[in-house]
């Protein structure tokens, strides 16, 4: 809840600075709003990681396990690609990894919308659809190792 107050006090602001600047708000700008959505969605699923690991692990090595996670995710397309041109063993090893990390990729849609290209209603559904089913199976996950810990 914290992410969320801040990344909306912060988005604010900056629709505040562009309002003063350009003294009106156009369609581009609001497209933001879209931007804006989807790192929030990004927050929640980063979040989500790093309660997984924070059920197995101490402070610093869960958010060292979450960013490094949120780094692979970042590159999960090339991750991919490079998939695609391993061959045996390591092929499957790689189509695994970048199946298994999240797509951070997926989520980021800054560059589009900086260029005022429009994010189709159905990637932000799909996306949306694909943070709620991620973060349900992490959260899952966490619980059921949580629950098998003994903290006596």
């Amino acid at each position: 809840m914290t992410l969320t107050v801040n990344a909306l006090l912060m988005s604010a602001g900056f629709f505040a600075a562009v309002l003063y600047v350009s003294h009106h708000l156009g369609r581009g700008d609001l497209q933001l709003v879209t931007a804006i959505y989807f790192i929030l969605l990004e927050f929640v699923l980063i979040t989500a990681l790093a309660l997984l690991f924070s059920t197995f692990s101490t402070p610093i090595f869960s958010s060292i396990f979450a960013f490094s996670i949120f780094a692979v995710g970042t590159f999960a397309e090339d991750l991919r690609g490079f998939a695609g041109m391993a061959h045996g063993v390591t092929r499957g090893v790689l189509t695994g990894a970048a199946y298994l990390v999240p797509n951070f990729a997926a989520l980021n849609v800054i560059s589009q919308v900086a260029h005022d290209v429009k994010v189709e209603p159905k990637l932000i559904m799909l996306n949306t659809l694909y943070v709620l089913v991620y973060t349900a199976s992490v959260l899952t996950a966490s619980v059921w190792i949580f629950e098998r810990r003994n903290l006596k």
